[in-house]
């Protein structure tokens, strides 16, 4: 595999420890890694970072850091919707949704600093109506040291109120 040429659309970040020293004094981004994969986090648990801040998803080869979707499109990221029945309203049905792509394009979701050891984070955000609860935990996966694994937890945030039809 020594051999294998770097792949088309990644690029080698050779300054990488600057990147790491600007990123340190940004709220909204933690960086994980296990010296193989580098992740840029934002708050609200989406993996896309502005590419003049810092990386998105990087693999370590051949002696440097390679990028690789910092140069797709900076739509990705992650939505979720859902239905919520309410018990002050019996019969009545009330749709939401949040979203998070991009550096700054957030809707419907408040969040709380992400929390980061270095290795592994975890980011916790809520909707703008406090009624569903989105945790994402990044963290290199048991099985090999060549994946990171994140976990995606959705809460009900309200006692007398069911939501159904999550959509993640």
């Amino acid at each position: 595999q020594e051999d294998c040429p770097v792949p088309v659309g990644y690029r080698r970040l050779d300054e990488l420890e600057d990147f790491h020293q600007h990123l340190r004094g940004l709220q909204y981004v933690a960086v994980v890694d296990n010296d193989l994969i580098k992740l840029g986090i934002q708050d609200e648990g989406h993996l896309i970072v502005n590419r003049q801040i810092g990386p998105g998803l990087q693999f370590f080869r051949d002696g440097s850091w390679y990028e690789s979707i910092v140069h797709g499109c900076p739509c990705e990221g992650y939505g979720v919707s859902y239905k919520r029945k309410s018990s002050e309203y019996p019969g009545s049905e009330f749709i939401g949704a949040a979203f998070a792509f991009r550096v700054h394009d957030v809707g419907n979701l408040i969040a709380s600093p992400i929390t980061t050891n270095g290795v592994s984070a975890t980011s916790q955000a809520n909707t703008r109506s406090g009624d569903l609860g989105v945790t994402h935990k990044y963290e290199p996966s048991p099985l090999t040291e060549n994946l990171y694994q994140v976990t995606v937890t959705l809460k009900n945030l309200l006692d007398t109120d069911t939501l159904t039809d999550l959509r993640y």
